[in-house]
């Protein structure tokens, strides 16, 4: 039951913000009765979409966590040693649990385990809260054991993100515009995730099932489709998120902008997937000294955070080689071609190199193993003749073709003309009427292709 499943859209979704707020208009200021409801509807969210015994073992990690949070603020007056090792603790408890659910299946003990649903977002959401306790950017006695459940557990980013801090999860009162801007928010957030990235899908799967055989033509479409995919599946889910989010009165912060606008390796970490990059920023580079301690150290530290980037998003090797690869990247633009790029005046040579550095990326984000790499590089760069059982024709179909085209074109060149053009659009009355006509008519095309089963996981809520 994601955001994008009958049962969330029609059953789910409804009888939770009818209910959450029914109960906020008519009760006093403390707000429990709807609060209650938002994360028991959480809970319920959680557990639907996992097992009974993940449930139970992050529910006990948030006990846990918060114990160690009131500790650590305790001592932190009277013996500060004692809050140092008290938070030093409770951040190895965190690593560790992830650690071992994420790598545990790598080693042959003879039984696997399941990995919790969105451990590695909850993780990053008890180091935060552990950390801001310490620096006392919260005030542990003004927190309550419900206001941080709902924190790890609110729904409208439990499972992809974004990733935020406890002090900026604050809901306000739910209004009339934010009940109709998150809805507009949600149908093109649907519309992404549905209507391109679940067609663009079934491309990827084909070829990554017979990448040793699949020709040339094959792969550049399974890379193109990949690229484009990835970005309307997560930023997909990321809209939807946000705009459940201003339906029930949260200002959840922005993940993506407009990443394939980048000119630069450094410039699409600004952009894409940004809560991730200022939580790995804030609570492991800036610790490590960030760049305050020399060039080697600056470098070392850009490094340390991109393996650890790739280690959090998967067990097997090839996000470890992800990671070092755009690790190599940022270096080099941090020792020498960042000024390059910089004074080039044809920005045009700083896109592409950006957009193929990226692309080439992919490839080690979707291959798992290092033979799978080395066959679709091969595939990529030396001409292969086809002799899979897919076909460049059966491929790319008209359905698949659309998608490419309308992805590439709301991934790039229009988004950059309309914020070089018309920037004051949001005000526009008539952009925002446009807005919410197409976004109707796209939720009601997605509900048609989502009933006619051309559906699929969302990416990303495997991590």
């Amino acid at each position: 039951m994601d955001f994008s499943s009958l049962l969330f859209i029609f059953v789910f979704f409804p009888l939770m913000l009818g209910s959450y707020l029914l109960a906020y208009h008519f009760e006093n200021e403390k707000r429990l009765i709807s609060r209650l409801i938002l994360l028991i509807g959480s809970i319920v969210f959680y557990a639907f979409n996992s097992t009974i015994i993940s449930l139970v073992i992050v529910v006990g990690a948030a006990f846990y966590h918060y114990l160690m949070a009131y500790l650590i603020q305790k001592y932190k007056s009277d013996n500060i040693i004692c809050s140092k090792v008290l938070l030093g603790i409770d951040l190895a408890v965190s690593v560790v649990l992830l650690i071992f659910f994420k790598y545990f299946n790598l080693f042959s003990f003879g039984k696997n385990i399941l990995f919790p649903l969105a451990l590695s977002f909850i993780t990053f959401h008890f180091i935060s809260f552990a950390v801001d306790i310490y620096k006392e950017e919260i005030d542990f006695k003004n927190t309550t054991i419900l206001s941080y459940f709902s924190y790890i557990f609110v729904f409208m980013k439990l499972v992809e993100g974004p990733i935020v801090s406890y002090s900026n999860l604050n809901p306000s009162k739910p209004t009339a515009d934010g009940l109709f801007d998150g809805m507009v928010r949600f149908c093109f957030g649907l519309a992404k995730k549905v209507l391109i990235a679940d067609t663009l899908i079934q491309v990827v799967l084909a070829t990554l099932s017979e990448v040793e055989y699949v020709g040339t033509s094959i792969s550049w479409l399974c890379i193109i489709c990949f690229t484009v995919q990835l970005l309307f599946d997560f930023s997909g889910y990321i809209d939807m998120g946000i705009g459940l989010g201003m339906m029930f009165g949260f200002k959840l912060p922005e993940n993506f902008n407009n990443p394939y606008l980048s000119t630069s390796i450094r410039d699409f970490w600004r952009r894409w997937h940004i809560t991730l990059s200022v939580w790995f920023k804030k609570y492991i580079y800036i610790p490590l000294g960030g760049n305050r301690k020399g060039t080697f150290r600056t470098l070392l530290n850009l490094l340390i955070i991109f393996v650890l980037t790739g280690l959090w998003h998967g067990s097997t090797i090839n996000y470890l080689i992800w990671g070092l690869y755009f690790g190599f990247f940022m270096i080099i633009e941090r020792l020498f071609l960042g000024k390059l790029l910089d004074k080039n005046p044809v920005k045009i040579i700083n896109w592409l190199y950006s957009i193929i550095v990226v692309m080439m990326g992919w490839v080690l984000f979707i291959c798992p193993t290092i033979t799978d790499i080395g066959y679709f590089y091969r595939n990529l760069f030396s001409y292969q003749e086809n002799i899979s059982s897919f076909s460049l024709n059966g491929l790319l179909n008209f359905k698949v073709l659309v998608s490419i085209i309308i992805g590439i074109l709301f991934a790039t060149i229009i988004p950059y003309c309309l914020d070089k053009f018309w920037p004051q659009r949001k005000d526009n009355k008539w952009w925002i009427i446009s807005k919410a006509v197409v976004g109707m008519a796209l939720f009601i095309i997605c509900i048609v292709f989502i009933t006619s089963n051309n559906y699929s996981p969302s990416l990303y809520g495997g991590f």
